[in-house]
C-alpha cells in the first residue's frame, strides 16, 4: 500500500454503491477511472491515487466498511457515494421481467422511505411513482394470471419497504449513511460533489 502522502495527492478514492449501478450504464467521467469490485480493486485504487490518479471502485454495501478501513489505514482517504435512479427509470431500463423485478426489488432493499426532513433525501416518491414502475413490469409480465400476482406482490413489497403502505408520499433516503448521493443522470459530477468531504480531511479536492 503507498503511504500517506502520495496517496493523498488527487483527492482519495471514491466507494460506489447504490442501485443497479453494475447493471445500467453510468456516465462516463473525464479524468475517472472506474474500477469493478475484484479482489485486487483496494491496492490497485490505492496506487492508482498514489500515481495522481482519479478513482472509483464499485463496492457492495456490504463490504464498503472493509474497504473504508483498508484505505484509511493505508493513509488513502475515501468517501461514500450512492448513486440512484426511480423506480419507473429502472423498469424501463430493465433487459427483461427478471431483471425488472430484480431491479426493483433492490431499489426497495437499499433505500427507505422517511418524514423526516433533516434526513438525507434522494426526493419525493409517491405511490403513484411505484405503481408506474410495475405498471411496466406488468407490460413485460403480458396478460395472465400469474402475471398479474407478480404486479400485485412487487408493489405491495415495494409500498412496504418504502412506508408507502402508510403514506401517499416520502422522502426517500439510502438505506446505509453515504456521504454524498446522485441521480444517475448527475454522475458526471460526482468529483465535484465529493471534493468539498475530501477537502474537510484535508485532502486536495478532486480535480
Amino acid at each position: 500500500m503507498p503511504c500517506s502522502s502520495a496517496s493523498r495527492s488527487k483527492g482519495g478514492v471514491i466507494l460506489l454503491h447504490g442501485v443497479g449501478i453494475d447493471t445500467l450504464a453510468l456516465p462516463k467521467v473525464p479524468g475517472l477511472t472506474r474500477l469493478p469490485h475484484t479482489r485486487d480493486a483496494l491496492p490497485q485504487a490505492a496506487g492508482l491515487v498514489a500515481q495522481g490518479a482519479q478513482v472509483a471502485v464499485h463496492v457492495p454495501p456490504a463490504d464498503e466498511p472493509r474497504y473504508a478501513d483498508g484505505l484509511r489505514r493505508a493513509g488513502v482517504p475515501c468517501a461514500s457515494v450512492f448513486v440512484y435512479c426511480s423506480p419507473a427509470q429502472l423498469a424501463a431500463q430493465a433487459t427483461g421481467l427478471p431483471q425488472a423485478v430484480e431491479l426493483l426489488r433492490e431499489f426497495g432493499a437499499k433505500v427507505t422511505g422517511t418524514l423526516e426532513r433533516g434526513a438525507v433525501r434522494l426526493g419525493t416518491l409517491r405511490r403513484s411513482d411505484v405503481q408506474r414502475a410495475v405498471a411496466g413490469v406488468r407490460r413485460m409480465a403480458g396478460p395472465g394470471a400469474a402475471g398479474a400476482a407478480l404486479c400485485e406482490a412487487l408493489e405491495q413489497e415495494l409500498c412496504a419497504a418504502l412506508g408507502l403502505d402508510g403514506h401517499r408520499a416520502v422522502f426517500v433516503t439510502p438505506r446505509r449513511p453515504a456521504h454524498v448521493a446522485l441521480p444517475v443522470a448527475s454522475f458526471a459530477k460526482v468529483t465535484r460533489a465529493v471534493a468539498p468531504y475530501f477537502a474537510s480531511l484535508g485532502a486536495p479536492a478532486l480535480a
